[in-house]
């Protein structure tokens, strides 16, 4: 993203975490893309909420970066679902993928997100039709943390041939939700 002034140091986080997370996506390196460009979202939503008036306790009460990343999908659902639909085709495989244990849709989950990752997997199957963008949004920002809990609690394995389908197919949407975020903190 080239050389830029930080008006503070969270933005310096997020635009470094942002460019390694772009770098390793061009590099076909899905894990670590995964996990830089996640940091680098969740830093943009921090700062997106802390910035808007309404959102600032949420942000300064609630560090639960969950809480977060939901809201600021939700206040950006257009954007969101834009991607969504840009990266459709990637996104087919997940109209028919299954958890490796339990084969709850998509991946094992809770039985709340499995609701949730029921709808998705209608979604992109084309048997369902989410009735606005919120929803949609609220559903795949699920998906996503859920990705991420497993990455990083040890659930996800890089040599998996399904995990990496699974990164591959989400990559995309995250990397664009992502820049999205970025680029217009201010």
């Amino acid at each position: 993203m080239g050389n830029r002034n930080y008006s503070d140091q969270r933005e310096q986080i997020m635009y470094d975490w942002f460019d390694k997370g772009e770098h390793e996506y061009n590099k076909n390196n899905d894990f670590e893309a995964f996990i830089y460009l996640w940091i680098s979202w969740v830093v943009a939503c921090k700062i997106h909420l802390a910035n808007n008036k309404s959102y600032n306790s949420i942000v300064q009460k609630d560090l639960d970066d969950r809480k977060i990343i939901l809201e600021w999908s939700k206040n950006n659902s257009s954007e969101v679902v834009g991607r969504i639909n840009l990266h459709s085709k990637d996104l087919v495989y997940l109209g028919n993928r299954v958890g490796s244990y339990f084969s709850n849709p998509i991946i094992d989950s809770s039985k709340n997100l499995q609701e949730k990752f029921t709808r998705l997997k209608y979604f992109f199957s084309n048997k369902y039709l989410y009735e606005n963008d919120k929803d949609l949004a609220e559903d795949f920002t699920e998906l996503l943390n859920k990705i991420r809990n497993n990455l990083f609690h040890g659930n996800k394995s890089y040599d998996n041939q399904e995990d990496k389908s699974l990164l591959k197919a989400i990559l995309p949407v995250l990397k664009d939700i992502t820049q999205i975020a970025v680029k217009t903190i201010y």
